[in-house]
């Protein structure tokens, strides 16, 4: 597993990696989106709960559960 960059202090890995079968978008795609919407989306998303899918290769799906403390 390589670092490709870091963003905002997160390590981001397998950036070229894709997302889907179909090849239609990567881990880099994605994470530029998301750097693009930030600014309209998070003062929206901020005080709600956060639900994380993870999808690990060769595994079943699962939920990622983080309980703030």
């Amino acid at each position: 597993m390589s670092t490709g960059e870091q963003r905002a202090g997160v390590d981001l890995t397998n950036l070229d990696e894709q997302l889907t079968e179909d090849g239609g978008a990567t881990k880099r795609d994605l994470v530029d989106y998301l750097d693009a919407v930030a600014d309209r989306m998070l003062p929206v998303l901020e005080g709600r709960p956060l639900t994380v899918l993870r999808a690990l290769r060769g595994r079943a799906p699962f939920m990622q559960k983080n309980v703030p403390k």
